[in-house]
């Protein structure tokens, strides 16, 4: 009796004994998960060319952040010459105009090339060394996020745009301090004025976009063919996306981007950007402004249908998708000329 009670005692402590190690096995797995999670999207993508002093120099009010293609420079130029010049935004404004890119493969050296001559001229592309994909888009979001943040963080106002939109920046700027100053007691949005400077700014803490609310997440176990299924370690448990913003144009204040940054690190990325950007907004407590009525996806060709929308307030931005893009030059020189006949309309801004 006496031995079977001994055995028992000693049965017990080893089982004790074996359970409390695995439970700090578990423990100990579960904080080096959380920290790997952490660090892995903390993940800086070193960078390949960039101007770091840029921002410094310029001390811009106004940083338009492009995300398109690296072999695309041909719509690299028709920016540069259009809503991405200075000479065409109210004179008592600086802009900063920065397209963000990815790395290349080796099979592409001579567009590496290309964008090497391109940065020796403009100083105004930042690449970074993920790879040059579609599915690559919140890498490209991220590493922006990190530029402005570090580089550009005086500046007041930040457009987030991709390169297949056009718009009109004195156009943009009259209606968009109309929408902002009309709704100023319910929004806080005024404009900001100093001794020299007269310039639409969002209040803090504040983006303005297409906003998108109620959309549902897909899954891979129930959408296995959906292009935008995701599989269940994005945002678990939950059925719909938080609120976010349409990519092609959002306007947001200048703390934002650094904001975003610091919710990164717990927050796993996955490929959609904008959805992703919509989780870092609800996580940083991020105020939406909706402004659709003022965007507009797409047009079916160069009339004066299409003039009319823009230069009559209703959209100031345009999408537009596929082959359309490449008629940016001719539809911006026709709108230039539109709203510079436009007798007295922009007297205020000029």
């Amino acid at each position: 009796m006496q031995r079977w009670t001994i055995a028992t005692v000693i049965i017990i402590l080893l089982v004790t004994f074996i359970i409390k190690l695995l439970r700090q096995n578990a423990q100990h797995g579960k904080k080096t998960t959380t920290q790997s999670t952490a660090s892995e999207y903390q993940k800086f993508y070193p960078y390949i060319m960039a101007d770091f002093e840029r921002c410094e120099r310029e001390s811009p009010d106004i940083i338009i952040w492009v995300q398109g293609r690296a072999t695309s420079n041909q719509l690299r130029s028709m920016i540069r010459d259009t809503y991405g010049n200075q000479k065409n935004w109210p004179h008592n404004m600086t802009v900063t105009l920065i397209f963000f890119i990815g790395e290349l493969p080796k099979n592409k050296i001579q567009y590496q090339n290309m964008l090497q001559y391109e940065f020796g001229l403009y100083k105004d592309i930042v690449q970074n060394n993920y790879s040059e994909s579609y599915r690559n888009q919140v890498s490209k979001m991220v590493s922006a996020i990190n530029y402005i943040t570090d580089y550009c963080n005086q500046s007041k106002l930040i457009l987030r745009i991709d390169d297949d939109v056009i718009f009109h920046p004195r156009l943009m700027f009259d209606t968009l301090s109309d929408v902002f100053l009309n709704s100023s007691e319910s929004s806080q949005q005024h404009l900001h004025q100093s001794s020299n400077l007269t310039i639409f700014q969002l209040p803090r803490n504040t983006i303005a976009c297409h906003l998108i609310s109620d959309f549902e997440v897909w899954r891979k176990k129930d959408h296995p063919k959906h292009f935008n299924a995701v599989d269940d370690t994005v945002l678990p448990g939950e059925a719909l996306y938080p609120p976010f913003c349409a990519g092609f144009f959002v306007a947001m204040s200048g703390d934002v981007p650094g904001k975003l940054r610091s919710h990164i690190a717990t927050n796993k990325p996955f490929w959609m950007d904008d959805r992703y950007m919509g989780v870092l907004q609800k996580r940083a407590s991020i105020n939406n402004i909706n402004i659709s009525p003022i965007l507009d996806f797409g047009y079916k060709s160069i009339t004066s249908d299409v003039l009319d929308l823009l230069a009559n307030h209703k959209k100031i931005v345009r999408h537009l998708p596929g082959k359309q893009k490449f008629h940016i030059s001719q539809l911006y020189g026709y709108l230039d000329l539109s709203i510079r006949g436009l007798k007295g309309h922009f007297e205020t801004i000029k």
